[in-house]
């Protein structure tokens, strides 16, 4: 239980993380390409090419698609607070208090009013 919460809380640092890397990568291999165009050198060209398919697009994919960590959260607990059998009979117990102290309330009114 520790550990996930651990994870839940870490999963924000890690999408900045692959961000991070993902813009590094693509301004790199950019770069690489570039170079490679002008140099007329295909070996860079080519190492421009695979780091931004193979590396930038996977940090990309991680990056857009991982959940935040209160996305991770509110998939976890919603479920489990809606299943709650004690939490679901609270509105129940609450309105029929609130029904009790409104029709006490009314009769203190139209008593008000009789004198």
């Amino acid at each position: 239980m520790i550990f996930l919460i651990y994870l839940v809380s870490v999963v924000d640092s890690v999408i900045k993380l692959a961000e991070i890397l993902a813009f590094l990568t693509c301004v790199g291999g950019a770069f690489c390409v570039f170079l490679g165009i002008n140099e007329d050198e295909p070996n860079l060209r080519k190492v421009g090419k695979t780091t931004l398919f193979k590396i930038a697009f996977p940090l990309m994919l991680v990056a857009t698609f991982t959940p935040s960590s209160k996305t991770i959260a509110a998939m976890w607990l919603v479920p489990k607070i809606v299943a709650n059998q004690t939490l679901q009979g609270i509105p129940d117990k609450m309105l029929e208090v609130l029904d009790g102290k409104l029709d006490k309330w009314l009769q203190g009114l139209v008593e008000e009013e009789k004198k």
